[in-house]
């Protein structure tokens, strides 16, 4: 869907998230960013890294843009840390809104720790109500891991 709408020169993808000229290079750069901070680490070159891009990519869900977000950056950059070896990885996800779909690619996994600082607010879309409450902990293998 995103390439297709790329190639048409943009469109509306969801309520509130357009695909513009430059939108898709910029996803892409954001997610490259976000995959070279974790490579970062992975190769042993520090123990923290902070990548800050936009779009932030943790309302995009696996198969669709949503949320003003492309590419779901953090989930990638979690997926990458797993598949090189990591055991265990954890995610602070700061913003005003929950960084819902992040949260979802991992809530029942007992290999990551999502955490998502936002602002306690109303449903602002069908596609993203208002979560991120103290008592979502998890489901199967991720109940409650911390």
């Amino acid at each position: 869907m995103l390439l297709e709408a790329y190639r048409n020169g943009g469109k509306e993808i969801c309520g509130g998230t357009f695909l513009n000229p430059g939108s898709f290079d910029a996803a892409l750069l954001a997610a490259g960013t976000t995959l070279s901070a974790m490579k970062h680490i992975l190769d042993g070159h520090g123990k923290l890294a902070y990548a800050l891009v936009r779009p932030p990519g943790h309302h995009a869900q696996p198969t669709k843009a949503d949320g003003y977000c492309f590419f779901n950056n953090a989930g990638l950059a979690v997926q990458l840390a797993l598949d090189s070896g990591c055991r265990k990885v954890s995610v602070i996800d700061i913003d005003v809104h929950n960084g819902n779909q992040t949260a979802v690619g991992f809530y029942r996994s007992d290999k990551v720790l999502t955490i998502s600082l936002h602002m306690n607010h109303e449903s602002w879309g069908p596609s993203h109500p208002q979560n991120g409450t103290v008592d979502e902990l998890g489901e199967g293998k991720g109940l409650g891991i911390i």
